[in-house]
């Protein structure tokens, strides 16, 4: 596998077996298991890229995915930024206002009680409904109403 750049966020990579992992993965989170979890965490801690990565976080990523999410937000490339802030908020409304200030003073690296405060409000100020919007194709309760909403000429070709 090739790796380009340098510092922790720019050296991800294109998981060679993607289309593998990606459906039996889905169906883990589908299901609840817990093992979706590990297997999440595991794939971010190892920087492996895949499309699907933010969506899956922001529906069963758990307290372990916080801190680095938290890190690529702040160092990480711009284009990640948006949807990793959209996955953290979705952590955050799963686990809640309380649960979600303990999970980042357990990872404080010297913030004020305050900065911290601050954060989980501005994290739990979307709903989920909004981080179900953004990534609707991964809330889809109702994979037979998927096709309705592809675009009509992209049907036509």
């Amino acid at each position: 596998m090739r790796r380009s750049g340098s510092g922790p966020f720019s050296s991800k990579r294109a998981h060679p077996k993607e289309a593998l992992f990606v459906g039996s993965l889905w169906g883990l989170i589908d299901l609840g298991d817990r093992r979706a979890a590990d297997t999440l965490i595991a794939l971010f801690l190892d920087q492996i890229t895949y499309y699907e990565k933010y969506g899956f976080l922001s529906r069963a990523g758990d307290d372990r995915a916080v801190i680095p999410l938290l890190a690529e937000i702040i160092e990480g490339p711009d284009q990640n930024k948006a949807d990793a802030t959209w996955a953290l908020t979705g952590i955050a409304q799963r686990f809640g206002a309380d649960a979600f200030g303990d999970i980042l003073r357990a990872g404080d690296q010297g913030q004020h009680e305050d900065d911290i405060k601050t954060f989980v409000q501005r994290s739990l100020r979307y709903s989920q409904a909004d981080v179900e919007h953004h990534f609707e194709i991964f809330y889809a309760t109702d994979a037979g109403g998927l096709p309705s909403r592809i675009e009509p000429a992209f049907l036509n070709r």
